[in-house]
């Protein structure tokens, strides 16, 4: 055993060589751990310390020290050790991979991070660490999060708080503090106000029973007085939301920590811009775009003054500071302020009769939201890749056993073992098999879902850019902003609601009303069209697959009135029957009896439902009924097209 006086020389070597050369720590640090004299578990022992005591998990230097832990402790790790000692390695070790857990999470590499967490926590219980296990627990309930799996993030919670709350060790009781700041902080991502606030409080009331707050305390506390304030805020509490807010100032200021109080002060002005409070909100707001301390808080109150100008009908003033957010949103490549501030800038764009900005910062704003819609994509991604890694561990499990089981009887050994073989390869080779084509298939879903916008015809996109063009370029400015509007609102519902697997009826019944008017515009009007909804559908509490009717719509418009130069009508309807939920078409054009074109598209457009619908109701006998409507005299009235759409009801 090392004795103290030489650990204390060795924090002595340490701080020494921190205090002349900043710069060269970690390489001095390794001088240092070189030593000869030094015991490995010394050496552990001084890399965890100095790792907590110098750095921030922020800082990268503090993962370059963790790697060197999680070297040293592995190595050691691996040989046979007595009993207490080979706890104190998986200790070190497990701490070491709590830490790689965060650097993956910051990396944005779920799948590695959870692998780190769950080996750590397998390694803290080895080691009989039950208190480090658990705040490892609310480490993995944090990546949950990250990847909105809430449930079982809360799930983590509270096993942690269970065992924090019971236990009498020496970090229990902030383990429980730490639970319940997640806990508010989870209940506030899902906007449920009422629960985050339940644990909010449940923390301040920790804070006010201890005799003194430490700095620590102190910065804490005005985290969750800033959270709750925001909570208060959402319900439309205004004067708890000020209060919280204020009582989070305060806390800052008496430690110094500027950045927090300027974060504040933006929400609060944010807050007095909702209440029509322009002219305080605009002092605060110009104060702190000076101090430019937070790039992430700077940002927000560009987009904040931003927001003011636009509210006092200021466009160019709302312009300059919107411009300025968007740049410094992309230089500090923040994509959700990246969002907010393009998709203002829209709006403000056509306030000033500048279509071409407005045009360019509604393309710029889609694209955006698909980066966004991608990160979602990945996480699903990320949560069925880890329940494949599952299943193969239960099953790497399950065969274990069995091959432990037939080795108790030696004269079944080699045929158990020969068959063992044969089929633990075959099982291995069918399950990961069957996982493989599971993961395919979601991403292959996931791409034909996001594909869903290319059911709404690239011409019709094409020609409605140029038919704005042509609004502006003729001076028609009232014309094009009504139809970029219509545009903009129809687009934004087609990208959102191709990342969903169902919509209510209502939001299916808005996105075709508005494609019809567009559809309007773009033939001039050469067509009329109802939309009817049963009566006797709640069309709110019906959901169904998205954008299923509009290759037909497309089709009824494109070929069923192309002889058409006026008069046209589109008819469409849902409508229940026998239970059964229908969609229905019919144009007043020329029928299906027409070129091999025609015929063609309106095939692959029958064939695309037919493939997504099968997804959801495994039938792959599903009907598409067409007919061509015949007048009573004979001629051909037009067209019908009916199917079946599978929904849920929910009331």
């Amino acid at each position: 055993m090392i004795c103290s006086r030489f650990l204390f020389n060795v924090f002595f070597l340490i701080s020494g060589f921190t205090a002349a050369a900043q710069d060269n720590t970690v390489d001095s640090l390794r001088n240092v751990l070189q030593n000869p004299k030094l015991h490995d578990t010394t050496r552990l022992q001084v890399l965890s310390t100095f790792m907590g005591e110098r750095y921030s998990i922020d800082d990268p230097k503090y993962y370059d020290l963790n790697s060197m832990l999680e070297s040293l402790a592995l190595k050691n790790y691996r040989k046979k050790n007595p009993p207490k000692l080979a706890k104190i390695y998986a200790g070190y070790l497990a701490e070491a991979y709590s830490s790689a857990a965060l650097r993956e999470e910051r990396n944005r590499d779920f799948v590695k991070a959870f692998a780190y967490i769950n080996k750590s926590i397998a390694l803290y219980r080895k080691a009989s660490a039950l208190e480090n296990m658990h705040f490892a627990i609310v480490t993995k309930g944090t990546l949950y999060s990250d990847i909105q799996e809430y449930e079982k993030a809360i799930e983590c919670f509270f096993t942690a708080l269970r065992y924090f709350e019971k236990a009498q060790e020496e970090y229990s009781a902030s383990g429980v503090i730490y639970v319940y700041t997640y806990l508010g902080q989870i209940y506030l991502k899902q906007n449920k106000y009422n629960d985050a606030i339940t644990y909010y409080q449940k923390v301040n009331r920790h804070f006010s029973q201890l005799p003194e707050l430490t700095p620590q305390d102190k910065h804490e506390q005005s985290y969750v007085y800033g959270n709750l304030g925001h909570c208060y805020a959402a319900l439309k509490n205004y004067p708890a939301a000020f209060s919280h807010y204020r009582k989070a100032v305060a806390l800052a200021e008496s430690i110094g920590d500027q950045v927090t109080v300027d974060m504040i002060q933006g929400k609060i002005a944010s807050l007095m811009i909702s209440r029509g409070e322009y002219d305080e909100a605009t002092v605060i707001l110009q104060e702190l775009v000076k101090r430019d301390l937070d790039p992430v808080a700077t940002t927000s109150n560009f987009i904040n003054l931003g927001k003011l100008y636009d509210k006092k009908q200021d466009y160019e003033k709302a312009n300059y500071f919107l411009t300025r957010a968007l740049e410094k949103a992309q230089q500090n490549k923040q994509l959700e302020l990246q969002e907010e501030a393009s998709q203002l800038l829209h709006r403000v764009s056509v306030s000033r009769k500048d279509f071409q900005k407005a045009l360019e910062m509604y393309v710029l704003h889609d694209q955006l939201t698909d980066s966004t819609r991608t990160e979602a994509s990945r996480n699903a991604l990320t949560q069925q890749q880890l329940k494949y890694d599952f299943e193969k561990k239960e099953l790497k499990l399950k065969l274990d056993a069995e091959k432990e089981a037939a080795t108790k009887n030696s004269w079944l050994i080699a045929l158990a073992s020969g068959l063992l073989v044969s089929l633990s390869g075959g099982y291995f080779f069918y399950r990961n098999s069957k996982q493989r084509q599971a993961i395919a298939v979601l991403e292959k879903n996931q791409i034909r879902q996001k594909l869903l916008i290319t059911q709404m015809n690239p011409h019709f996109i094409f020609n409605s850019i140029v038919n704005i063009r042509a609004l502006i370029t003729s001076r028609k400015n009232e014309d094009a902003t009504h139809y970029l509007d219509r545009f903009a609102t129809l687009t934004r519902q087609i990208l959102e609601n191709s990342n969903e697997n169902y919509i209510s009826l209502a939001e299916e019944v808005e996105m075709t009303r508005n494609y019809l008017s567009i559809q309007q515009l773009l033939y001039s009007e050469k067509f009329d069209y109802t939309l009817y909804v049963d009566s006797d559908l709640v069309a709110d509490d019906i959901f169904l697959p998205p954008m299923l009717t509009q290759p037909f719509i497309e089709n009824a418009i494109k070929h069923g009135l192309s002889n058409k130069p006026a008069g046209g009508r589109i008819d469409v309807r849902f409508f229940m029957d026998k239970g059964k939920l229908y969609f229905e078409v019919k144009d007043n054009g020329k029928g299906f009896e027409t070129e091999k074109g025609t015929t063609d598209h309106k095939s692959l457009a029958m064939k695309i439902t037919r493939e997504r619908l099968a997804t959801y109701t495994r039938n792959s006998d599903l009907d598409v009924k067409t007919e061509t409507l015949i007048a009573t005299e004979g001629d051909v009235a037009g067209a019908k097209v009916v199917f079946e759409i599978p929904y849920i009801y929910e009331n």
